[in-house]
């Protein structure tokens, strides 16, 4: 009777775990988090991410100095408020470019891939140039909505020029004052 009731009990203490995970089964959990900020406005959805094609680019394009292969982004701000809770206006916005750069030259960001011999530089329509973590020059903002417009070029690094396929990377943080 013993021999029957040892296997029998070890068999129970076997299925209780499943037992256990039957309860559980089909549970789960979502954990959030997230951030308040005050913040003037808010940066356009399909801004944040931005991807801008260069497509086919040819040796002469890039070996005529002086020359550069330049396109026009912008980064719109929306649904701008001007007063803080405190009382005060906001009064400007600038952006901050950041990524990696060719060493000594912050206003050229790098490119990776087979490419290379080239980079990126940054600059606004007054002809700012966007050097690596420093601010560019404030843009006064405006009530609803404002456009921070900039030329995004590609440029030679100094270095041999060879084929391939390239891509680059370069974040940007906008500040308000």
């Amino acid at each position: 009777m013993v021999n029957i009731l040892r296997p029998l009990a070890f068999g129970l203490l076997l299925g209780l775990p499943s037992l256990a995970v039957a309860e559980i089964q089909g549970l789960g959990s979502v954990t959030m988090n997230g951030q308040i900020q005050e913040s003037a406005c808010s940066i356009h959805t399909d801004d944040v991410w931005q991807e801008i094609p260069f497509g086919v680019i040819s040796y002469n394009d890039l070996n005529q100095e002086g020359k550069a292969l330049t396109k026009p982004f912008a980064v719109r701000l929306v649904n701008c408020a001007l007063e803080r809770s405190n009382g005060d206006l906001w009064q400007s916005v600038n952006i901050t470019f950041g990524g990696e750069t060719e060493v000594f030259r912050p206003d050229i960001f790098l490119v990776h891939g087979e490419a290379q011999g080239l980079g990126l530089r940054i600059h606004s329509q007054a002809g700012d140039v966007a050097r690596a973590g420093e601010p560019m020059p404030e843009v006064r903002l405006q009530n609803e909505n404002n456009e921070l417009r900039y030329l995004l070029s590609v440029v030679r690094n100094g270095k041999t020029l060879t084929e391939g396929d390239w891509y680059g990377i370069i974040r940007f943080m906008v500040t308000y004052q």
